[in-house]
């Protein structure tokens, strides 16, 4: 019974400093990149929306931002290419911040319907 009063109370001290230090991230300007995809971006967040352009190209999209909790928040697009616009319809993207340190997080995205996940490491510069 010790010890598993001792989890809980050592659980929920962890779930409340992830979740204060997620809080930083609700607005700024991230930069993202992917080295395997050769893919780098700048991202733009003001808490509910949510601004992203890919670096090298004129593309931009457009997110609806809405946090769910402290270290959760869906993506829904608003705007962008028709590509983006086609394949977004109808589709929200889950994001859930798995980690934080000073000035980045870590996150996983899953789409409902696309078996897929994807973590993440997003650098706050602003």
């Amino acid at each position: 019974m010790k010890h598993l009063l001792l989890f809980i109370l050592l659980t929920s001290f962890y779930t409340v400093s992830a979740q204060n230090d997620c809080e930083k991230f609700k607005n700024g300007t991230f930069k993202m990149s992917d080295t395997a995809l050769n893919f780098a971006c700048t991202i733009t967040r003001n808490d509910s929306i949510q601004v992203e352009k890919v670096e090298g190209t004129d593309e931009e999209s457009k997110f609806k931002v809405v946090w769910t909790n402290p270290c959760e928040y869906t993506l829904q697009m608003i705007a962008g290419s028709p590509d983006g616009i086609a394949f977004y319809k109808d589709k929200v993207l889950k994001v859930k911040i798995i980690a934080t340190e000073e000035n980045n997080y870590t996150y996983e995205a899953n789409i409902d319907g696309i078996d897929f996940v994807a973590p993440q490491t997003i650098y706050k510069v602003e």
